[in-house]
């Protein structure tokens, strides 16, 4: 007997909804070397799309820096070049561009494929099984507000609730828009105006809503004090408000990531 060698890879979209157009995510652990000039094939289900041809439709990520991409209808083919090669036991990470298929009540969840293969199409590893994801109509579904106070013209706090269809990868900038309807504002609109930023522990409390979690555990935090990029408690280490209220009807939240990378 011999141990069976498991090309681990797992596939990510930043938008898991029908017809959606976004980056895909893809991570891999080869258990055997990929060397020069070498191929790594990634093979979406039907009616999947795949496109990485130009530049800001292929992340590079940290494979060498003389990978290249093409793409072809359900397929991406990474090149490596002649000084270029992948070690066994490293784990990879790449993206590129997905477009996924129109909502279909016959379409299931199907398994996408990683080949990695010689200059000469000689087979050195390869996985048929890695998972799929689940395709839905929108990114976010159960959406919910609740006031504590209904009264005409009170100050109050909402109790917001939903479920996040799209998971949030640590590589991308995640942002998240909570919009009020005509006629109402969030108070921290008035603490940005005066302040000039905003403290996420005074405007994002726990919910403690039972079979979800709390949203203020995941927020992007600032940079550490004491670094030349720490602005302030509201800022993250780019610049960018954690909280964002300068349209007094919008809320912008920096999400740091849910996926579990």
């Amino acid at each position: 007997s011999f141990p069976l060698q498991v090309l681990w890879a797992k596939v990510v979209p930043e938008m898991p909804k029908y017809e959606a157009s976004s980056q895909l995510y893809v991570a891999l652990k080869p258990l055997r070397d990929l060397g020069p000039h070498g191929q790594l094939i990634l093979h979406a289900p039907t009616k999947f799309k795949l496109f990485c041809r130009l530049r800001p439709f292929f992340t590079r990520g940290n494979l060498p820096i003389g990978a290249s991409c093409s793409g072809a209808n359900n397929y991406a083919v990474i090149q490596l070049s002649g000084s270029d090669f992948l070690e066994q036991g490293v784990v990879y990470q790449f993206a590129v561009r997905v477009t996924n298929p129109a909502e279909d009540s016959l379409l299931a969840p199907t398994e996408w494929s990683v080949r990695l293969q010689t200059q000469d199409r000689q087979l050195v590893h390869e996985s048929s099984q890695v998972p799929g994801y689940v395709l839905a109509p929108r990114a976010v579904a159960r959406f919910a507000v609740a006031p504590s106070s209904q009264s005409v013209g009170a100050r109050t706090w909402i109790r917001v609730q939903f479920k996040l269809e799209t998971t949030l990868a640590r590589a991308s900038s995640n942002l998240l828009q909570l919009g009020a309807p005509e006629g109402f504002s969030f108070s921290c609109a008035e603490v940005q105006a005066r302040d000039g930023f905003v403290l996420p522990s005074d405007a994002v409390l726990p919910a403690a809503l039972p079979s979800f979690a709390d949203l203020a555990n995941v927020l992007e935090p600032p940079a550490a004090k004491g670094l030349e990029a720490y602005r302030n408690d509201g800022t993250t280490e780019d610049g960018k408000a954690i909280v964002d209220c300068r349209a007094a009807a919008v809320m912008g939240l920096m999400v740091d990531f849910t996926d579990d990378s």
